[in-house]
Order: C-alpha cells, then structure tokens, then sequence
C-alpha cells in the first residue's frame, strides 16, 4: 500500500507541473500574439486566477461529498488540453477551460494526497513544490516559436495514464483521517480564520515583493527553484522539527530578509526559500481542523491566496513594496499561526 501512495504521489506531483506550465503557456501565447489590448489581457487573468483559485472551495465541497477524486484529478487535466488547444479560436473560452481545469485537477489530486498521507506534512509539499517550476517554464516557453502546447499534451496524456492504473483510491482512506480533532463550531471557525490569515498575508506579501535582478533568466530560475523547494522542504522540517518551531525560524528570518535585504539575489533567494517553507504547514493545519473535508480545506487555502494576490492587479502594490510593510506583513502571518498555537494546537 506504501507503494502505491506514493505511486501517486509521484505521478500527481509530476502531473501538477505539466498542468499549472500548460495553463501559463496558453495564457502567454495568447499575450504574444499581440491582438489584443491590455485591459483585454488583464480581464483574461482576472478570468484565470478567479476559476482557478476563488472556485476551489465550491469544487472541494463537491469532491467531498461524492469522492471520485481521481476523477477530478484526470478530468481538471484533460480540460486544460483542451483550453489550450483553443487560444487562437477563443482567448475567453481557452482560459475558462484552463481555469476550470487547473481548479478541478488541484481539488481532486491535492485533496487525494491530503487523505493518503494523514500523519505527514511533507507529501502535500511535494505535491504542490512542483507548481512554481510549471509556471516559471510555460511562460518562458512562450517566447520559443516551437509549440510546446504539442508536446506538454502528450506528456500530460501520458501521466494521465499512469495515474489511472494506480491502484490507491480515495475510498479506501475516506474516514481514517488524523487528529479526529473535536473542536465546537466556534474553535473551528477561530482557527480556521487564523490559518487563511496567514495564507492571506502570504500571498499578499508575495504580491508586493519586487526583485530587480529578476529579468536575470538564471537569477530567475534559482529564485523559482527556491520556491518550489521551500513548499517541498518546509513539509519534510515540520515533520522532524515540528511545524510551529519551523514556521518561528522560517518567518522571522524571512521577514528580515525580504524586507531589507531582497534586492541582494543571494539574501532574496534565500528568503524565498524561507518564506515558502509554511506553505504545507497552513494547508495540512487547515485539513486537520476540518478533518473529514480535504477538498474544502484545498480549496479555502487556494481562495485565500486568491484574495492574497489580487493586489497585484492595482497601482496599491507599489504603495506597499516597501521593505517596512514587507517585513511586517510577514511578522502579521507568523503572530497568526502563534495565536493558533497557543489557543489549541500546542493542546492537541
């Protein structure tokens, strides 16, 4: 059985990076094209990010309650071949399939991982680690005159195959779910707020957060990397350190770095690496407290980074890009996770 779960974790994970660099590939080559204006283009992301990231509760609510989340998983992904098969016959059409898509497939693959891993944080950040690289590499992919949708197609087909015939399957996980927590409505809706406070302030920050030196396509792809492995690490730390102590040393050191140091590529990427590492931890903390509710508790913590990010869309970014609001902003998040510890999780 060990075999399998990870079987899949493998192969979703791998999955995940194919769909998230397809749908920035789509988006971009519709860019390149050049038809069309920058409000238009601007309403195409507003379109993405919104199906992408704010729909997730309503598809996790659904995972939920009928399961199949394989079948999320696979279905997510084959709508995202076919949004962006469409780029040059409806930019519109292409992004809400992608959007749709990339929603349905994170729902169903994250919340599968969440339920086969019930004692870990580390899988759901190998999980979601590999998004980042899929997203640096389908933008840059965008400025080659090879098609990469061609190839990206396939080799989601082929994952898709592969993930099929693993034999995990959510039912068999369903209820056998840790820290049967038995927490009063008003505990849940505390802590819950508590946790989307600091995905909130996570991404807010990572929306105001401007690196000169990244138009460097090597500095880029170490500072993507960074990211990427800070999901992925900050799992594995709070499994052998506890999630608390890592979140501690991750964000005030972080803090320090990004907000007087960012500008400096070495203390940047660092800090990146850092501040990435709670990723997992507010996901899998979230799935705890609701407890039977993977899906919801994916999707909660994908609606707050939608609302984190959409600064980023406004002039008001700049007006927060100093290195003062930064460093508080991240403070912010960590005194969040604090007040969660100390109202409960230092008690569980």
């Amino acid at each position: 059985m060990g075999m399998s779960k990870n079987l899949f974790l493998t192969v979703a994970s791998i999955l995940h990076f194919l769909v998230d660099c397809l749908c920035l590939l789509a988006i971009y080559l519709i860019i390149k094209t050049n038809l069309y204006g920058s409000a238009y283009i601007l309403n195409l992301f507003l379109i993405y990010n919104f199906l992408a990231f704010a729909t997730q509760p309503l598809w996790g609510l659904i995972s939920d309650r009928f399961g199949y989340e394989k079948l999320f998983a696979i279905s997510g992904a084959i709508l995202v071949i076919i949004g962006a098969s469409m780029i040059y016959y409806s930019p519109i059409i292409s992004v809400i399939f992608c959007g749709i898509g990339n929603a349905i497939f994170h729902i169903g693959a994250g919340s599968l991982v969440l339920q086969l891993y019930t004692k870990r944080f580390f899988p759901i950040g190998v999980f979601v680690a590999p998004g980042a690289i899929g997203i640096t590499l389908g933008i840059l992919a965008s400025s080659f005159a090879f098609d990469f949708r061609i190839i990206l197609t396939v080799l989601i087909l082929i994952t898709i195959l592969m993930l099929s015939f693993t034999e995990t399957t959510a039912k068999n996980y369903k209820y056998h779910l840790v820290g049967t927590f038995k927490l009063g409505a008003k505990h849940i809706i505390t802590l819950l707020s508590l946790l989307l406070i600091a995905v909130f302030l996570r991404a807010f920050t990572g929306s105001i957060i401007s690196f000169s030196w990244k138009t460097d396509v090597v500095l880029l792809w170490l500072l993507t990397f960074s990211i990427s492995l800070g999901k992925g690490f900050g799992g594995l730390f709070a499994d052998k350190f506890g999630w608390f102590k890592t979140s501690v040393l991750a964000l005030s050191t972080s803090a320090i770095l990004l907000g007087f140091f960012a500008q400096t590529p070495s203390t940047g990427i660092i800090g990146s690496f850092l501040f990435n590492l709670t990723m997992p931890i507010t996901l899998f903390l979230t799935y705890k407290i609701l407890n039977t509710r993977p899906g919801l508790a994916f999707g909660l913590t994908c609606l707050g980074l939608y609302f984190g990010s959409l600064i980023t869309y406004t002039d008001l970014k700049y007006s927060f890009s100093n290195g003062i609001y930064i460093a508080f902003s991240i403070i912010l998040g960590l005194l969040a996770l604090l007040i969660a510890y100390k109202l409960y999780f230092n008690k569980a």
